[in-house]
């Protein structure tokens, strides 16, 4: 009875909306007068991520404020030059470049993407993941152009141009977005935020003596990365899955496996580009048991065909020496 009232229609017709109803309950067309509870529950689910996503944009359109926004650009302070520095803390101080702003303002920096940018940078710092800036990155633009360039992508900020160049901006797709609001929205962005500047950095760091006129190139580089790890995810993702779940592993329930699963994703891309690897290998040595066993019968593979004479290892930076396509491989040299 709760068939024939529920799904309507009977014969061939029927049973196929039967069959697809059954195997998603949430796609079933509403054809009865009462509601089916799972439809229900969607309409639910669904009223959520609209609340979530009014939330998301209410954050990302707010304006930094230094009257009120105090006691944030202390803790940023004090995160980034340490406790002993509080004493010799100042809106206005020539300090700030040395964190990587444009200028002695950060006020100035924080106009584009507002107070998020704000909390996103500090949340970054206190983390202690973000990158050096010793080394001459520049984490404030860089932290504040990565909070702009999410809320352009998932749609939160209307009004903020995105930083990427024309032909950089991506289209999010639907399900990551859906993926977001269903997390909460707020912590799942800082994650990818976070996972975005990391990745960011490392690109920075591989390149020969980077200066600013590089950072439009190497930031469309790791948006795109970004892009294509989200695109990837939501194209796997199987129907009531999350879009940050694995083929082995149920709906990620944690922001810290959101961190790992993208971070690793990331790194695969990076990986791959640098050393001329596909993306293919690597995601199987990534999801391999015995990643060694499978590296070892792969260079055996490859032993009669390479001549490893003195060749340094782009890994570890060791030598492989005394080697020669016909010799075998002493147990030390088959490690390196």
């Amino acid at each position: 009875q709760e068939d024939a009232a529920w799904w309507g229609g009977i014969g061939t017709g029927g049973m196929a909306v039967s069959r697809v109803a059954r195997a998603n309950p949430a796609h079933a067309p509403r054809v009865g007068a009462w509601p089916h509870p799972a439809a229900d529950a969607e309409q639910k689910a669904a009223a959520a991520r609209l609340a979530t996503f009014a939330r998301l944009r209410e954050g990302a359109t707010a304006p930094y404020d230094a009257s009120l926004h105090e006691v944030q650009l202390r803790a940023l302070w004090r995160a980034a030059f340490g406790v002993e520095a509080d004493d010799k803390y100042a809106a206005r101080s020539a300090r700030w470049l040395e964190l990587g702003f444009q200028g002695d303002d950060p006020a100035c920096d924080f106009r584009g993407a507002g107070v998020m940018s704000l909390h996103h940078l500090l949340s970054l710092l206190s983390s202690r993941r973000a990158p050096s800036p010793s080394t001459g990155f520049p984490l404030a633009v860089a932290s504040i152009n990565a909070t702009a360039v999410l809320q352009a992508y998932f749609g939160l900020n209307l009004r903020i141009a995105s930083p990427l160049s024309v032909s950089s901006r991506p289209q999010c797709p639907e399900a990551a977005l859906r993926d977001l609001l269903s997390r909460g929205g707020l912590a799942p962005l800082q994650t990818l935020h976070a996972e975005l500047v990391v990745h960011f950095g490392r690109l920075w760091e591989e390149r020969s003596s980077p200066t600013i006129m590089d950072f439009p190139a190497i930031m469309d580089e790791a948006c795109a990365d970004l892009h294509e790890v989200l695109r990837q995810l939501a194209e796997d993702a199987d129907a009531g899955q999350s879009v940050y779940s694995t083929l082995s592993a149920p709906c990620l329930t944690s922001d810290a496996q959101l961190a790992e699963k993208v971070g690793a994703a990331l790194d695969t891309r990076r990986w791959a580009a640098r050393y001329g690897v596909s993306q293919q290998m690597m995601q199987s040595l990534a999801a391999c048991a015995k990643p060694a066993t499978a590296v070892s019968a792969l260079m055996d593979r490859l032993w009669g065909s390479v001549d490893l004479s003195c060749v340094p290892c782009h890994l570890c930076g060791g030598d492989v020496r005394d080697a020669t396509p016909s010799s075998e491989p002493r147990p030390e040299e088959r490690d390196t």
